[in-house]
């Protein structure tokens, strides 16, 4: 019930951008990987560029789909993120103009152009949203600190719990693929 009507059951929906269904946030995931891809194919006709611009190009139109939003993203299954860091990869593989049977490891590609992988840069994005919020005294912050201080490892596995997930690994290890 919302503002006394009453609201059918829906098995999926769409909040603040975020898309929640009842196995959690794949098809969230499977959609930024579709409208990611679409945005790194539009940039191939700028293939000519300079890589400094390529790098800018990706990081104004790619990695923002990506990464949006931080907080739920950041604490997703490793598959889920593998999804999100493929494209990440063939956006940079775009940037230094090599081709994806060139013998260089992501990671010599990741540090060329000084990106972090993509689960590290969620993570210190959701990070930086937390510690703003708890900096800040917000209401809700307060609320959802203590929901997870009363149940610190109850977790579910469709939905993880972010402040869980920044508590349990602090600094992650990069993931390339």
């Amino acid at each position: 019930m919302v503002d006394g009507r009453v609201v059918d059951f829906q098995a999926s929906g769409t909040v603040l951008g975020l898309q929640v269904s009842s196995r959690g946030y794949v098809s969230h995931v499977t959609s930024r990987v579709r409208r990611a891809k679409s945005a790194l194919f539009t940039l191939y006709r700028f293939r000519d560029l300079d890589a400094g611009l390529k790098l800018h190009l990706v990081k104004a139109l790619v990695l923002p789909v990506l990464t949006y939003p931080p907080i739920p993203l950041h604490a997703l299954s490793r598959t889920a993120i593998s999804k999100l860091q493929r494209v990440q990869n063939a956006a940079l593989r775009f940037v230094v103009n090599h081709r994806w049977d060139d013998f260089v490891t992501m990671e010599s590609l990741h540090e060329s152009v000084d990106l972090p992988a993509i689960n590290v840069r969620l993570h210190h994005m959701a990070s930086q949203v937390w510690l703003r919020m708890q900096e800040e005294d917000w209401e809700q912050f307060l609320v959802l600190q203590e929901l997870s201080d009363t149940a610190p490892d109850r977790s579910h596995g469709w939905f993880p719990r972010s402040l869980r997930a920044l508590r349990d690994d602090p600094d992650p290890a990069p993931r390339y693929s």
